[in-house]
């Protein structure tokens, strides 16, 4: 194949070279040509390197003063990462002359034109009886001493999307499924109503351009979610794969959900389990009336801020939210390094992050204890001290929320706090969270009742998800009944539980000292049961309070002291 070469800005005499390409070499697999000048005073001229590494026995280069081709990966020393070539391929043959451009522009000549070169243009000249295309890659450059040379990329024209039901490198192995016309787009979603539920599909995207395509990309994976319509809770998996239930047994996500399964009354279809650290934009939240959230020990992956900012959406919304995880405090609450939007995530749990915990070698949590408002009594929960789970737990304090678990005072003792856990109601927003710096599956259970079942079933029924989880606190009463408000003495927010045997109608409110009216907590009809609601006192004054609860012709009263 005859090729014309420059060598504009490596020999001073701006003459053209016509010389033979080594025809036995070519195929029609993509391959690399390029040219070096070597003058007796500068040994090393300038080089446009590609950032596209291309294979080494692909790369041609011709030097004029041994007037042979050579490859620059087995010919040439010092040059073994790079390359100063322009990539083409052999194409049909079609018997016309052609311009190649740099920036890529391809231009068609008549036989008998006459062809003419800017002096600033470096440029190749190829004819029959092949023509030699060009494919855009981006070429920086490396200065070698000598004049720099390097290649404008072509216009980007689109995408090709493919996709397989199998893993491929290769896209003739897959199918090309669309075609995107917007250079700018940069993402899409693949709506096919024949994809099948269940399975895993994969996909590659090309560069297009006049001149061909790029390389695949990076390969990415999907998978059709098929939601149950009954599905009431998503446990999102997102801690791993660290095996953090049963002493490092089981992952948290199968604990759960067997438990919701097995102990807790609650249907399969109710459920749906994430594959692990699946993307969260796979979901809608909005289908949910619980999301839980299960993440793992240190080093762990954080959430981006893309998918925070959907949970706090969603919660915005009057979602519900409860999360299990060690050193969330120290990846969404922490002032110095957190972003705007993890804290922004991490201000509807109403809490405090006081402490990062220590590691699982020095141990945080040897046991914990309920608060009655919140669990029906007060009961007390052995955890696996030094265990996988233990591992740098957080330390948390109220900041609106209701502290509803705290480890032991001592052996060890806390940093700071011995608040583990919490739980918070938007009455404006309508949202509730609840935090646990440890996990359910870390517990240690009790043969009966199970102590595991009794702390996940209060959970749910705090969040409106009825289950058959062993509480005292679950049974209906024969009376109505007004739980001490935990904690006590507080500041600034308490939890006040009570229950009613039958649905009725039921006033709350809290008085002062002189019996003047201060705020109504609830005011409305309410189902039989236990309930419980959160006193955010943040605008009022130290001193004592009385709750007073009224259903139907009962009344009682009890007393609160706020400490500021």
């Amino acid at each position: 194949v005859p090729m014309e070469v420059t060598t504009e800005g490596l020999d001073s005499t701006g003459s053209w070279f016509i010389v033979d390409f080594p025809s036995t070499e070519l195929s029609t697999d993509p391959f690399y040509v390029g040219w070096i000048e070597i003058p007796p005073d500068d040994p090393f001229p300038a080089v446009g390197m590609d950032i596209h590494d291309p294979p080494s026995g692909l790369n041609f280069i011709y030097v004029s003063s041994s007037s042979a081709w050579g490859n620059l990966n087995t010919d040439f020393t010092g040059f073994e990462d790079v390359n100063l070539m322009m990539r083409a391929l052999v194409v049909e043959p079609s018997g016309r002359l052609a311009r190649l451009y740099p920036d890529g522009r391809f231009e068609e000549l008549h036989t008998s034109s006459e062809i003419t070169f800017s002096p600033r243009r470096a440029a190749s000249f190829v004819s029959g009886p092949a023509q030699i295309k060009p494919i855009r890659r981006v070429f920086s450059v490396s200065d070698c001493s000598s004049p720099k040379a390097a290649m404008a990329p072509e216009a980007l024209g689109g995408y090709n999307v493919y996709r397989s039901m199998t893993p491929f490198e290769d896209v003739s192995d897959a199918e090309l499924i669309t075609f995107v016309s917007d250079p700018a787009v940069t993402e899409y979603t693949d709506d096919d109503a024949d994809l099948i539920p269940g399975l895993d599909y994969y996909y590659r995207v090309t560069a297009v351009y006049d001149g061909g395509e790029s390389e695949p990309s990076n390969q990415s994976t999907g998978r059709v979610f098929a939601a149950s319509a009954d599905a009431q809770i998503l446990i999102y998996d997102y801690d791993d794969g660290d095996l953090l239930a049963d002493g490092g047994d089981m992952a948290e996500d199968e604990f759960l959900y067997n438990l919701m399964l097995s102990e807790l009354g609650i249907s399969m279809d109710s459920v749906i389990v994430s594959e692990q650290n699946e993307l969260l934009d796979h979901f809608d939240l909005s289908n949910f009336d619980l999301v839980i959230i299960i993440s793992g020990i240190y080093p762990q992956s954080v959430l981006s801020d893309d998918e925070c900012q959907m949970i706090i959406d969603y919660l915005d919304g009057g979602g519900q939210l409860f999360w299990e995880g060690v050193d969330v405090g120290y990846n969404y609450g922490d002032e110095e390094s957190s972003s705007e939007t993890k804290l922004e995530l991490y201000g509807h749990f109403r809490i405090n992050w006081e402490y990062d915990g220590e590691p699982a070698e020095t141990g945080n949590v040897r046991y914990l204890t309920t608060n009655p408002s919140f669990f029906g009594c007060e009961f007390a929960i052995d955890y696996g001290f030094q265990e996988t789970a233990d591992h740098y737990v957080d330390e948390i304090s109220s900041d609106g929320a209701v502290i509803i678990m705290n480890s032991q005072e001592a052996d060890p003792a806390p940093e700071v706090s011995t608040g583990r856990m919490s739980y918070y109601h938007s009455a404006t927003v309508g949202y509730t969270t609840v935090f646990s710096g440890v996990y359910i599956g870390g517990m240690i259970d009790d043969l009966y009742p199970s102590t595991r079942a009794r702390v996940l079933g209060s959970i749910l029924e705090h969040f409106g998800i009825s289950n058959t989880g062993v509480s005292e606190g679950t049974a209906l009463p024969k009376d109505i009944v007004l739980s001490q408000n935990y904690p006590n003495p507080f500041n600034p927010a308490t939890s006040i539980s009570f229950a009613i045997p039958r649905d009725g109608e039921v006033e709350l409110a809290v008085y002062n000292t002189l019996g003047e009216h201060v705020e109504t907590l609830v005011s409305g009809n309410m189902s039989a049961g236990w309930h419980s609601v959160v006193w955010d006192a943040t605008d009022a004054s130290s001193g004592v309070y009385f709750y007073n609860l009224r259903f139907e012709d009962r009344s009682i009263t009890s007393k609160m002291l706020l400490v500021k």
